[in-house]
């Protein structure tokens, strides 16, 4: 059996102690309703399907490792995920979001930092005022904060960065 090709598969319910299959994943999937645009409201994207048949992976490794299990069931295909491309302001646009920025004072200094110190985010929210050098006018990125977890940044390192000039202190 594989999973996660967008073959028709069976579809396993597990009992007290042996795993029988039920209906075919394509008529149970046909048989959800759909909404008024005609796409049916449990469709996932193809990088939280992956996500899933990835924990399964590890799971059903796990317990052939632990002798749970003799060997993997099936066989686990990821699906194909579109290739997507970050997109970034152009100098232009920059320039007037920077402009824009300066009629409020929280904002600037947080749109400067972004632009021009190169700062994600979640970097700028996990900044601390021991990451600030203001005589070097250097700042540490250290750390990142997401869903409300600080972690790691994606430079594994302690990321050195000049301050951009704020207030037209331009040293």
């Amino acid at each position: 059996m594989v999973l996660g090709t967008g073959e028709p598969q069976r579809v396993f319910v597990h009992t007290s102690s042996r795993a029988r299959p039920t209906k075919n994943a394509v008529a149970l999937a046909a048989s959800r309703p759909r909404t008024s645009s005609g796409s049916r409201p449990y469709e996932r994207a193809p990088k939280t399907v992956n996500n899933v048949l990835t924990v399964l992976s590890v799971a059903l490794r796990a317990a052939v490792e632990w002798q749970v299990l003799d060997t993997i069931p099936c066989t686990i295909r990821l699906l194909k995920t579109p290739r997507t491309t970050a997109s970034f302001y152009d100098f232009d646009e920059y320039e007037r979001l920077v402009e824009a920025a300066t009629t409020e004072p929280a904002a600037h200094p947080l749109v400067l930092l972004g632009g021009e110190a190169g700062l994600r985010c979640g970097e700028m929210m996990a900044l601390e005022w021991d990451d600030i050098d203001l005589a070097k006018r250097q700042l540490c990125v250290a750390r990142s904060e997401w869903k409300g977890h600080v972690t790691m940044p994606k430079a594994a390192d302690c990321g050195s960065s000049r301050l951009p000039a704020v207030g037209g202190d331009a040293r």
